[in-house]
């Protein structure tokens, strides 16, 4: 059980890891896709806000440090969304790959709006709806498409690990 554990928190820290050390690989015109808050979505929808919130704060300090910015600047960016969708998904009856992907896009749109926000409080000679239209609203829509291929990894790779250590999701 503590195995599996630790094995969510890696693939929290391996998809942080990635969105952290090759973001030029992963740019498109200058935009990159949040993959950190995606595998935050999938651990909310299928595993509760609980577990998507700890992720969160695993996921925000490692942003926080790699980024040199204030700790709990992106840990609070992830918490909320974290929180809002890990409530909403407990209430769908359906869990289509448009409804995820829109469930993300939103939650993305809630980041960008709360990271930018504090942002420009720490910074405020900043423009907070231009960065809002410019950067947040492409890094919805990239992180969005890729959704259904994160959660498809992601959902292989713990389903994978319920069948071998025999975890049983508790509701």
């Amino acid at each position: 059980m503590i195995i599996y554990h630790i094995l969510w928190i890696l693939v929290v820290f391996v998809l942080t890891i990635l969105q952290i050390s090759w973001p030029e690989i992963l740019k498109i015109e200058g935009i990159a896709p949040n993959l950190a808050l995606i595998v935050i979505i999938y651990i909310a929808f299928y595993y509760g806000e609980e577990r998507a919130m700890i992720g969160s704060v695993f996921a925000g300090t490692y942003l926080d440090v790699a980024s040199n910015s204030t700790l709990g600047f992106h840990i609070l960016c992830l918490v909320v969304p974290a929180f809002i969708l890990g409530k909403v998904s407990a209430r769908l009856i359906s869990l289509h790959p448009a409804i995820k992907a829109s469930l993300v896009f939103f939650a993305t749109i809630i980041y960008g709006i709360i990271f930018n926000f504090i942002s420009y409080l720490q910074n405020p000679y900043g423009n907070y709806f231009y960065m809002l239209i410019v950067d947040t609203v492409p890094q919805a829509f990239y992180t969005a498409i890729l959704t259904p291929i994160i959660f498809w990894i992601v959902g292989s790779f713990f389903n994978f690990s319920d069948s071998f250590f025999n975890y049983q999701i508790s509701e």
